[in-house]
């Protein structure tokens, strides 16, 4: 009997050492497009890029229709576009940190807003799309009042209120009935609180203190929150500085369930956490330049589990240049629900798919209400002089621009050295 049970435990320590391990997807095709890729995504059984023109393709990598070039499309700069594949089929294109235009797959401009007509000098962190196609945004201006904002699917502009408390909205992430923030306080670049919001804008409460994270995802009933964390010692063989990344996981009620730190690499930065059936993917970039010498940028995309263990990775990279910048290598990365991964260099975008199953996903429940302190930010997070009542703007107020999105992540050494001086 006893022989049994010490087989029986032998056996089970193999399947647990078997199951927390999985193969990384294989890649399905690379395939070389027009030019430069700014941007790539999924919906159903459609790709989009954005290189000077829009181009949608199969699943398979074949292409179904193409644009050609387009004006507003030449002469990008680094860091100061960004784009979104919504709900609708149609495209949310980002311009020099303020105006935002919805296109359709063929180009044409269907509106086009300016945040800065009814904001100077706003930026917008991110943004997050509902079953209606409505946007909901938030950021900051000058990081002395933070914002959110919603525009309907046509460009309307819903609500717009603020919280005075609060310098910066840095990520949001939303529920069916609860809208969360990672927030930071005024005049600080460092998320300090998670916020929760009704649909409507207005303040419910602080939802947890201890958050360290910049980007958000909602799973199973749980609120996890994806930074960085320096490292435990100051050097890491010949290296000055160090950081890590750093997962936590929060129960509906904010209580820190987890926290887990993943080393792979040098001076690690976050770039996107997206929702999977059985765990979230993780994309994060680490950059291991010695000292000042030649700029050096891996970029990683990680399967975690339930249990925030690693099952995968996937490298890409290494991509290096002199003290000029890397500027030579463009990379987006995208990652869905479904298991799609897209992954651009330059010119050439590759496919992965993650096999998954099919798992049941709990809604997050609503916290308890406390409407209090309820202020109004401009778009971009500067208070409005309304003496904390509701803002209801006028139909032709303007829109906003989008600095980050949860959808498609831009690798940019440009951006990750701004993020760093900050």
């Amino acid at each position: 009997m006893r022989r049994i049970l010490i087989n029986l435990c032998i056996l089970l320590m193999s399947f647990k050492f078997q199951s927390s391990s999985e193969t990384k997807p294989d890649r399905n095709w690379s395939k070389n497009i027009d030019s430069i890729c700014f941007y790539a995504s999924t919906r159903g059984d459609t790709i989009v890029t954005v290189t000077d023109r829009v181009t949608v393709l199969s699943l398979s990598g074949e292409i179904i229709s193409k644009t050609l070039p387009l004006d507003y499309l030449k002469d990008l700069k680094d860091g100061q576009h960004s784009f979104c594949y919504l709900s609708d089929k149609t495209l949310l294109f980002i311009k020099n940190q303020y105006e935002i235009t919805k296109l359709s797959l063929s180009g044409e401009k269907l509106w086009s807003k300016s945040l800065r007509d009814t904001i100077p000098d706003a930026v917008c962190n991110d943004f997050v799309e509902d079953n209606a196609g409505n946007l909901y945004l938030c950021g900051n201006v000058s990081y002395q009042s933070a914002f959110l904002i919603s525009i309907s699917h046509d460009g309307e502009i819903l609500f717009c209120s603020d919280e005075s408390s609060y310098g910066n909205f840095h990520s949001i992430a939303l529920s069916d009935q609860i809208i969360y923030l990672v927030s930071s306080a005024p005049s600080s670049y460092f998320p300090s609180a998670i916020l929760s919001f009704s649909m409507g804008g207005e303040f419910v409460g602080k939802f947890a203190d201890d958050s360290t994270g910049t980007i958000l995802a909602l799973k199973d009933g749980h609120i996890y929150s994806l930074g960085s964390k320096d490292g435990a010692a100051l050097f890491k063989t010949k290296f000055f500085a160090t950081r890590d990344i750093l997962l936590k996981k929060f129960d509906p009620n904010g209580v820190l369930l987890d926290s887990k730190v993943f080393d792979f690499g040098k001076y690690e930065n976050p770039m996107g956490l997206v929702e999977q059936n059985d765990g979230l993917v993780m994309i994060t970039s680490s950059d291991e330049t010695v000292n000042m010498g030649t700029n050096i940028l891996n970029y990683f995309i990680t399967k975690i589990d339930e249990n925030m263990q690693k099952k995968w990775q996937i490298h890409f990279g290494t991509d290096s240049s002199g003290l000029g910048g890397i500027s030579q290598h463009k990379r987006t990365f995208f990652a869905n629900y479904t298991g799609i991964i897209l992954a651009s260099h330059n010119d050439t975008l590759d496919m992965y798919t993650v096999t998954i199953s099919p798992i049941f996903k709990p809604q997050i429940p609503s916290p308890v209400s406390q409407a209090e302190n309820i202020w109004i930010y401009d778009l971009k997070g500067r208070m409005l002089p309304f003496n904390g009542k509701r803002f209801d703007p006028v139909a032709n107020a303007s829109a906003v621009y989008l600095q980050k999105k949860k959808t498609a992540i831009e690798a940019e050494k440009a951006i990750i050295l701004m993020h760093i001086g900050k």
